[in-house]
């Protein structure tokens, strides 16, 4: 028998649709050295990210689709193979969603 295909997460769900999450409302993010906080108020989550999840975090509000985010981060970091960065904002957006810092859009 042939291997079965993994589940898709939500959000790989939602990049194969070319929607991005949103940050949750009671979500807070501060830049910090070397990266930035995120807490959620709501959960009291809190969430430490390096300087690439810094970026790929504010960038979020300001993309239209998961490719434009894509292209944004491979123009600040171009050493690394764009499949690799696809792969990495994939698991950071995957573990936000886990943790509630971010949602699912709508339709």
């Amino acid at each position: 028998m042939g291997q079965q295909p993994e589940a898709k997460t939500n959000v790989e769900t939602m990049m194969a649709e070319r929607r991005l999450p949103a940050a949750r409302p009671d979500v807070v993010g501060s830049r910090v050295t070397g990266g930035a906080i995120l807490l959620s108020t709501g959960q009291e989550v809190y969430y430490g990210l390096n300087d690439v999840g810094a970026l790929v975090w504010d960038l979020l509000p300001r993309m239209a689709a998961f490719s434009d985010l894509l292209d944004e981060v491979c123009r600040a970091y171009p050493e690394v193979e764009p499949d690799l960065v696809r792969a990495d904002v994939l698991e950071l957006l995957d573990e936000l969603e886990s943790m509630g810092l971010v949602r699912t859009p709508a339709g």
